[in-house]
């Protein structure tokens, strides 16, 4: 009975433990499944709590920096650097400079930066600047009253000032003459007024367009322009008026000559004018120029001089006294004398011709003895090219 009794007990032995590796295995498996879950939770949590704690803490701590604005002068330039808040102040601290330094003088080298304060913030100042010059006080002035900047700095070197060249142009050829551009007193327009007077007549100088502000009228640059009638010397009067009233002076004629037909036209009838009161006479029955009419020819040697490119045609006339052969051979020597001493006059050779018209083209009637003395005369005809 043993034997066979004991068979089932040993079975019960090996059922019972199989039970308990089970429920071991089973408590394993639940324990690391609670393990993971703990670890996973515990990993949530930390991360949902750290980033509002971390939010608070960076907004709780960063401050906004002080500005920092620095000014580089340069005479009449000025540079600004540093860091404004946003471009708003960029624009407007850059306007409040130009509004003491002047428009375009003013170099932005500003960069923008949200984490700046201005009112907390200085304006700094270096480099070199007139001797009473305010703009860098001013612009510290309205730095402060408009964007709170606080003074700091202020290591401004004041020199002499230095001053651009006066310019001054005068504009010729119609009354009143008419002068415009920069001098640096009233006593320098007054000046200015005097010289041209010389030249033009008293109440004939229009000075209106003259700016009295700082410049260097040593070095001034003065220009003469205009469209002059020929004969018009008046330009080169002025210049050499100019040259002994303002010595330094840099000094150039850039007037024209009017020289359409119309305006030779009037001129050549002009001198006809001057000839007729001062004539060029000749001895009786010869072609040799009296004392009388050499000095009378001296002003139509300046009137050729001051049309230098033209060249000029000396016509010879005679009255009607004599054959037409005579006249004509007379003529044409007479115009030949006139060609010689205005080249002893310094009238280039080159721009002088001649031609006789004997008694063929009277100026009046050959019906007096002084309607006869104005056809014995000489001509003057400017080539028209």
């Amino acid at each position: 009975m043993t034997p066979s009794g004991g068979a089932p007990a040993s079975n019960a032995t090996d059922r019972d433990r199989g039970a308990i590796f089970a429920w071991l295995y089973l408590a394993v498996v639940v324990a690391f499944l609670a393990l993971a879950v703990w670890f996973n939770n515990r990993d949530s949590t930390t991360a949902i709590s750290v980033i509002p704690i971390a939010t608070t803490t960076t907004s709780s701590t960063l401050a906004p920096i002080p500005a920092e604005i620095e000014v580089v002068v340069d005479r009449k330039i000025a540079t600004i650097s540093g860091a404004v808040p946003d471009e708003g102040a960029r624009a407007q601290l850059i306007r409040i400079a130009e509004d003491r330094f002047g428009n375009g003088n003013v170099i932005d080298e500003l960069t923008v930066d949200p984490g700046i304060d201005l009112k907390t913030g200085v304006i700094n100042f270096s480099g070199i600047a007139d001797e009473g010059d305010l703009a860098p006080e001013q612009l510290l002035l309205n730095a402060g009253a408009d964007l709170g900047l606080a003074a700091g700095r202020f290591d401004l070197e004041f020199v002499e000032p230095q001053f651009e060249p006066a310019v001054i142009e005068i504009v010729v050829g119609e009354l009143p003459v008419v002068v415009t551009g920069t001098v640096p007193t009233e006593s320098d327009r007054d000046r200015l007024v005097q010289s041209a007077e010389a030249v033009y007549g008293e109440g004939n100088v229009d000075v209106a367009g003259v700016v009295v502000e700082p410049s260097d009228i040593e070095n001034a640059t003065i220009t003469i322009s205009g469209l002059t009638r020929p004969g018009d010397t008046s330009s080169t009067d002025l210049v050499a008026i100019l040259q002994t009233d303002f010595r330094t002076a840099e000094l150039a004629d850039d007037s024209e000559i009017d020289l359409s037909d119309e305006a030779l036209t009037v001129f050549e009838a002009e001198l006809e004018a001057i000839l007729a009161e001062k004539p060029i006479l000749f001895d009786t029955g010869t072609s040799k120029i009296s004392d009388e009419g050499s000095a009378n020819l001296l002003v139509i040697a300046e009137a050729i001089q001051a049309l230098p490119d033209l060249g000029v045609e000396i016509i010879g006339h005679t009255d009607d006294t004599g054959g037409d052969t005579v006249n004509q051979t007379l003529s044409e020597n007479r115009a030949v004398s006139v060609r010689e001493a205005l080249v002893e006059l310094g009238i280039d050779a080159d721009r002088l011709t001649t031609s006789g018209r004997g008694s063929s083209e009277p100026a009046v009637p050959n019906t007096s003895a002084e309607n006869r003395a104005r056809n014995r005369r000489i001509q003057f005809i400017f080539d028209r090219g």
